[in-house]
This record gives structure tokens, C-alpha cells and sequence, in this order.
């Protein structure tokens, strides 16, 4: 019985950062396994109609391509012999009529369950410091919007199509690793999306984890598009909106969304495959079928098992949106109208 749980164990101990089990115990294991995680600090989802099982260091979305069964996964799976597969649903029975019998644990949901709070306060002085600039950031995000030039800035965006999609918006992201958006020219995706994102994550106080890169096909875009950005928000060029191209950059420390071009992100993942830091990443007119574009696709696909706390979303024109939705898994299409 010490087997399969000391194996939970290492996993939080360990460098790993999920494990992955192709179990079905019912929802009443489920809701067992998932006081189990938290009890460890960690997170847990159940995928395939309870079939697979993933406990993980990281917040886990509700959809996972690389563990949809018409896809197979690559991922560290258990193997357990038959008897310690009867040992562990004996285990479970037994931890589940504890459970029944504790009205504490009664409501722990199948879902996801949050980690405890011993590994906040292992980090305690990091997590001060961040605390400390998330409150800078939202501080310094409010007196920015009632400067005049951003309050015109706000009537003008809030007239965009896009403006309307915006709770909509925030919800598919949240709720999914892979979003497609597509949208005809002119509906405010390109400029309000990216936007959109930055200003949810300050606003709830987690500017200090947020790193937004948003890729551009020409050098041209990436760098007036961040112009705009920053321009509507009220800020320089450079404070929490930049950009980035070949032998040129305007960023500081403060910066939370960077716009760069798609062969700026390639040379970025040849130095860090695994994007660690980047929270959400928008790839803009995907449907600009280059080489880079393409191979960048090809490489996000393979790292998102690797990196299940990332949000990707592509944006399209509407006549390859469900190509690329196909590609990542069906993953959801929300369409922005032109008015």
C-alpha cells in the first residue's frame, strides 16, 4: 500500500512535475484522490470521463490535448501490477467510508483541489516580494486609467467589437490551455485581447507571475502594436507594455506584455524550450501560413504537455480557424463579429 502513495510522495519532493494515472476508481476514488493531492500540496484532474488521473505541481486546465485518448499521451505514467491496483482500491474504499464519516472532508470536489498552505509559507520571503509588486502594478494601472488621455483612450476601445467578447473572453482562457479566437480585420483583437489578459491578471493581483508574449508576422506590427497598447493604456512605451525584434527592444523590468515577432519567440525557445515564466502566449495571424509560423506550431504543440500552467491562444482570420482547432486538439473557437 506504501508503494503507490510514496510515489505521490516523490512527486512532490522530486523534480518531476505530474504523474499520470490510467485508472478509472469512480467518482467517490476521485473525490478521495483529490483530498489525497491536497493533503500534499498538490494539484489534481480527473480527463477521459475519469479514466485518466493527474496529480500535478502546477494548476491543471479542464482540457488536456496530449491526454485526450484519441491523441495518446506522452506523459510519466504509473504502471501498477494487479495486486497493487486491488490494494489501492481497498485503500480507497476504507478512505472514503473515513470520509463519509467526516463531514470536513465530505465536499472535497473532483475537479481541482488547491494546495495547502505550507508551500506559500516555505517561500515566504519570495512571496512578500511578489505581493509587494502585484500591488505596485495594480496601483500603478489605476491612477493610469483616470489620467484624461486614457479615459478617451477607454470610449474608443470600449466602441470595438471585441470589447464586448471581453468577459467571454476571459473565461475560454481561464477555462482552456488552448484557445483559437478568430476575427475578420478591424474587430480589435490584435490591440484589445493581449490587453485584455494584462488586465485582468493586475487587477486580481497576480501582475508579478504575469509574462505576456504576443507574436507579430513583420517587425513593422510588433512595434506599433505596442505603441498603441501602451498608448491606451496611458504609459511610455516600455513600462508594462514593449516589444521586441531583431537588434532592437523597448522593455524594463516592469514589462508584463511583450510583443515581439515569431522569429524572436523561435530563437527564445532554442534557449528555453520549456518557456518557464511566460504565463499566456498569443500567436497573432496564424492563418499567415510562413515557415516560422508553421514550425512555431509545430513546437507549441509538443511543449504544451510540458507546460499544462500555459495559456495559448491563436488568432485567425475566420477561414482557417477550425484547421488549427483540429491541430491542437478541437480545441474551442470563439468567433469576434465585425459590427
Amino acid at each position: 500500500e506504501h508503494e503507490w502513495w510514496n510515489t505521490i510522495g516523490q512527486l512532490r519532493e522530486g523534480s518531476q512535475q505530474e504523474l499520470v494515472v490510467k485508472k478509472n476508481f469512480g467518482r467517490d476514488g476521485q473525490n478521495t484522490l483529490a483530498h489525497i493531492a491536497q493533503r500534499h500540496g498538490l494539484y489534481f484532474n480527473a480527463y477521459n470521463k475519469g479514466k485518466t488521473l493527474v496529480f500535478s505541481k502546477v494548476p491543471l486546465p479542464d482540457y488536456r490535448a496530449d491526454l485526450d485518448e484519441r491523441h495518446g499521451s506522452s506523459q510519466n505514467e504509473i504502471k501498477m501490477s494487479n495486486e497493487t491496483e486491488r490494494r489501492v482500491e481497498n485503500l480507497l474504499s476504507r478512505a472514503q467510508s473515513n470520509n463519509n464519516a467526516s463531514a470536513s472532508t465530505s465536499t472535497v470536489s473532483m475537479r481541482q483541489s488547491l494546495p495547502s498552505t505550507s508551500t506559500a509559507v516555505a517561500e515566504s520571503t519570495t512571496y512578500v516580494d511578489k505581493q509587494k509588486l502585484s500591488f505596485q502594478l495594480r496601483d500603478m494601472q489605476r491612477s493610469k486609467k483616470m489620467m484624461p488621455s486614457a479615459r478617451s483612450m477607454q470610449s474608443f476601445r470600449e466602441k470595438l467589437p471585441a470589447f464586448k467578447a471581453r468577459e467571454e473572453f476571459l473565461k475560454a482562457v481561464a477555462a482552456n490551455q488552448v484557445l483559437v479566437i478568430s476575427g475578420e480585420t478591424g474587430c480589435g483583437k490584435t490591440t484589445q485581447l493581449p490587453q485584455f489578459i494584462l488586465e485582468e491578471e493586475i487587477d486580481n493581483l497576480r501582475g508579478a507571475d504575469c509574462s505576456i508574449i504576443c507574436t507579430q508576422p513583420r517587425r513593422i506590427s510588433a512595434i506599433s502594436v505596442a505603441a498603441r497598447v501602451g498608448s491606451e493604456r496611458g504609459e511610455e512605451l516600455g513600462e508594462t507594455v514593449g516589444y521586441q525584434i531583431r537588434l532592437e527592444s523597448k522593455r524594463s523590468t516592469q514589462t508584463r506584455l511583450l510583443f515581439c515577432t515569431t522569429g524572436v519567440l523561435l530563437r527564445k525557445l532554442v534557449q528555453e524550450p520549456d518557456l518557464v515564466g511566460v504565463s499566456h502566449l498569443l500567436v497573432d495571424e496564424i492563418h499567415e501560413r510562413g515557415m516560422n509560423e508553421d514550425f512555431l506550431i509545430i513546437i507549441l504543440r509538443d511543449l504544451l504537455p510540458r507546460r499544462p500552467d500555459l495559456r495559448l491562444v491563436l488568432m485567425s482570420a475566420t477561414i482557417n480557424a477550425e484547421l488549427f482547432s483540429k491541430y491542437f486538439g478541437d480545441a474551442p473557437i470563439m468567433h469576434i463579429p465585425v459590427l
